[in-house]
């Protein structure tokens, strides 16, 4: 008789997790994002919150209905002061006359407020 090896409760191995939590894909949806009930999300939140962290995206539903959806949060580095007038000087210059000729031949003169040259309030 083969000996089978028990696992402790209190530390529940990853395969077993990963079976109880979203074992099933949703049929039409990205591969990568699952459906769980309210009450796997309740009772494995750990677990589908380390996914999430992984990329992994939930549709939780609510007797059937999906209600929300669960993804990992944008990882883009916010930039400082310095990086962002760096940024500014590297923009290109405005040729402000030649802008408002290209609106002009664009949209028209006929609309035009007598008081809409910003240059012209700018420079007073």
């Amino acid at each position: 008789m083969s000996e089978a090896r028990r696992e402790d409760p209190a530390e529940p191995s990853l395969h077993r997790v990963a079976a109880c939590v979203a074992p099933r894909d949703t049929r039409g949806y990205h591969r990568s994002m699952k459906v769980i009930s309210q009450r796997e999300f309740r009772n494995h939140s750990a677990a589908v919150m380390d996914e999430v962290d992984k990329g992994q995206i939930y549709h939780i539903t609510r007797n059937g209905t999906e209600v929300a959806e669960l993804r990992p949060l944008s990882r883009r580095r916010r930039l400082t002061a310095e990086e962002l007038v760096a940024r500014h000087r590297r923009l290109p210059t405005v040729d402000y006359d030649r802008m408002r000729r290209e609106a002009d031949e664009f949209f028209g003169t006929e609309d035009r407020v007598d008081g809409d040259d910003l240059r012209a309030a700018r420079d007073v």
